[in-house]
């Protein structure tokens, strides 16, 4: 009952296990017949933690209305409806196994693919192990004992039964908590079966073990008592797995961990760095040469920058490194972020300090081609908003943001349709491209909008494209179009069509997205786009912008 207590006080997902400590205390009191003890033991149970943990329970009623305090956990991360998100649940189930094994940070720093599948392969043959070479062995033999009671079996079986129970009831509160929460695919919900697994994957493995060793014996009969297998078949399985453990350990912290937590490269003051340039940065810093990938990129593509920066004065604070990649319209692409991408701010630069800062920059899906972008770098703090000024080695002034050069926005090869896209609107309507009548607008003109789609499959919904200006933090101005898509009839799996939307521009002039939805007309939903693995992208889709001026 304390440790129950004590349990529930630090967790609440831990309250399951209510049913694992109610099960064996109830088979242990139905073999021994001793239910009268069975009374005394819940009620002490029940007693203890009440006198722990009561105060907790009264202390949410009050404070939200309902004794747990769930309710107002899932309120602050958001709340999903259990009825509307089993696809979701499902598709996070391999991020829970991933973090359970070791997903860094805040789940950012991952390790390779292959480990966690081969964890998972190998937790799939352990557990195999509690059957197959039981199975394997009495294959073909005949029984030399007589078939025990349904009894003894429950009894044999019972503690494999109990851990079994355990896992089950955590997979249970994991795949819950996923229904109604977006925080729930978390390995760390399964810790407290952890320890019923780990004993039913040691036991399956030491099964393979002493079936190993009897083949081996039964082979190798002179020498299988040297096999470390056949002579110490538990020690040498336990002395594997565990030095298996601790080399993924250090492979994980060395090899992954404090590389993505590490100080970015340094170089020399001798060191020949790519494309001298010198650019100051107020007194601060200074850019002394810097490295693009490519002068051409595809949509869905990224672009690796590379800034060689030396330190020439003590920062005041934090600053924000910005790189933009626009075009005469706007923003294309932008990444906003500490330098050495947060592992070495600004606020920890000392006078002489010298490194490499590597930023991938990645490019929309959506970007409109073809076109030519400038890629532009500069300092801002982001308290206050200002940009670090800018000036050459001559000391003439370069504005606050610094142009690199120019990368080409390229079509998809073998594209068929202007602005090649692959947006597959709930696995029933694919949009295949887009294009405008124009991206300069003066305001008042109407801007055309033109889309092209397919049909993934036979279609009877009747759905509308809903088409319109959109600012960059969302808000939307209300001259949409929002046009019923034709023809009204059903639409034949393969079946091309285009749609044209017609918008209003009387608004302030600015750069807009373009925003684009497919809405069920009879529910008024807009249908998710779908990811080629399974899972929901997004309900809307953000077009390049265009940009609006007045005559």
């Amino acid at each position: 009952g304390a440790v129950y207590g004590v349990a529930l006080l630090s967790k609440f997902n831990l309250a399951a296990i209510a049913l694992t400590m109610e099960t064996a205390v109830t088979y242990t009191a139905w073999r021994h017949k001793q239910w009268k003890q069975w009374w005394q033991v819940n009620i002490l149970i029940g007693v203890v933690t009440l006198a722990l943990t009561g105060w907790w329970f009264a202390r949410n009623q009050l404070l939200y209305g309902e004794p747990t305090g769930v309710e107002r956990l899932t309120e602050l991360w958001g709340v999903r409806d259990p009825s509307e998100n089993w696809t979701t649940a499902v598709y996070e189930l391999p991020y829970v196994w991933t973090s359970l094994w070791g997903r860094f940070g805040y789940g950012q720093v991952p390790l390779p693919q292959a480990i966690y599948s081969s964890l998972w392969w190998f937790a799939l043959f352990a557990l195999s192990g509690l059957i197959l070479p039981d199975w394997l062995s009495r294959k073909g033999a005949k029984p030399v004992t007589a078939a025990k009671s349904w009894q003894d079996k429950l009894h044999a079986l019972f503690p494999f039964l109990l851990l079994a129970l355990n896992i089950a009831l955590f997979f249970v509160v994991i795949f819950n908590y996923l229904l109604i929460s977006p925080a729930g695919p978390m390995g760390r919900f399964f810790f407290p079966a952890l320890p019923s697994l780990a004993v039913l994957l040691f036991y399956g493995l030491s099964r393979w073990a002493d079936f190993i060793g009897r083949i081996s014996y039964s082979v190798f009969r002179k020498t299988a008592h040297r096999l470390p297998l056949t002579a110490y078949r538990l020690p040498f399985t336990a002395i594997l797995i565990n030095v298996a453990l601790l080399a993924l350990t250090l492979v994980a912290l060395f090899g992954y961990l404090r590389p993505a937590y590490a100080r970015p490269a340094g170089f020399t003051a001798e060191t020949a760095v790519p494309n001298p340039i010198n650019a100051q940065f107020d007194t601060l810093v200074n850019l002394r040469g810097y490295e693009i990938s490519t002068d051409a990129v595809e949509p869905g593509g990224f672009i690796d920058i590379k800034l060689y920066w030396e330190v020439t004065g003590k920062p005041p604070g934090n600053y924000l490194l910005f790189v933009h990649l626009s075009d005469e319209v706007g923003m294309v692409a932008q990444r906003d972020t500490h330098p050495g991408l947060g592992n070495f701010p600004s606020s920890l630069w000392e006078v002489g300090d010298r490194f490499v800062e590597s930023v991938r920059l990645y490019v929309p899906e959506t970007a409109y081609t073809p076109d030519t972008a400038t890629l532009r770098v500069g300092f801002y703090a982001p308290d206050a908003g200002y940009r670090l000024g800018i000036s050459g080695p001559d000391g003439t002034g370069w504005g606050d943001a610094l142009a690199l050069g120019t990368v080409q926005i390229e079509p998809l090869p073998g594209s068929t349709y202007p602005n090649a896209q692959n947006q597959n609107f709930n696995d029933e309507v694919r949009l295949l491209g887009y294009a405008y009548s124009q991206r300069d607008v003066t305001r008042g003109e109407p801007l055309t909008v033109t889309l092209y789609w397919e049909a993934l499959q036979d279609v009877t919904t009747n759905y509308q494209v809903e088409v319109h200006l959109r600012e960059e933090p969302g808000e939307s101005w209300n001259t949409f179009a929002r046009a019923k898509v034709q023809p009204t009839t059903p639409w034949r799996k393969g079946q091309l069509f285009t749609t044209e939307h017609v918008l209003e521009t009387a608004v302030p002039p600015n750069t807009y997205l373009i925003h684009v939805a497919l809405i069920d007309s009879s529910t008024n939903v807009p249908q998710n786009i779908v990811a080629e693995d399974g899972h929901w992208l997004d309900n809307h889709l953000l077009l390049a912008r265009v940009r609006i001026q007045d005559p």
